[in-house]
């Protein structure tokens, strides 16, 4: 007797210019992708948001932009865009229920980077490639602007 959990958490972990990411995929009954990273303190504060737009939006409400990005740093919503509208980024978004959320807080003085994603989709593995990515990109972005 006992009880069986139906959850299988998967965690990766890696460094970027000295900055851990760490992505957690949970299999069970929920079939959720988190991600963090946080800033050191010697950091400037980063301030942001993306919000993917579904398939399902996106196919009945019409020529609506994909991501609604939002920051208070205009250099940044730009280079987001361009991160974001990447062949890789788009493709696995078209064809998958891959819907990133992606936003910053401020906790202790430090930039806190915070994704969170839908993993109810057969291809579940190639959102870690991309997360992992999109998170390199705005490290190296704010490691070189800021």
């Amino acid at each position: 007797m006992g009880v069986r959990s139906p959850n299988i958490l998967y965690t990766f972990k890696t460094r970027h210019e000295e900055i851990e990411i760490t992505i957690s995929n949970d299999l069970g009954t929920i079939a959720i992708g988190k991600a963090y990273c946080r800033f050191p303190e010697n950091m400037e504060p980063l301030d942001f948001k993306i919000e993917t737009r579904s398939n399902f939006i996106i196919f009945f409400f019409g020529n609506r932009k994909r991501f609604k990005i939002s920051s208070s740093d205009e250099r940044f919503i730009v280079f987001l865009r361009s991160t974001m509208h990447q062949k890789d980024i788009l493709a696995l978004i078209k064809s998958t229920q891959f819907e990133p959320y992606i936003f910053s807080i401020q906790n202790l003085n430090c930039t806190e980077i915070i994704a969170e994603y839908n993993l109810m989709f057969a291809n579940w593995t190639d959102s870690i490639g991309q997360i992992c990515n999109i998170y390199k990109q705005i490290i190296d972005w704010h490691l070189t602007t800021k």
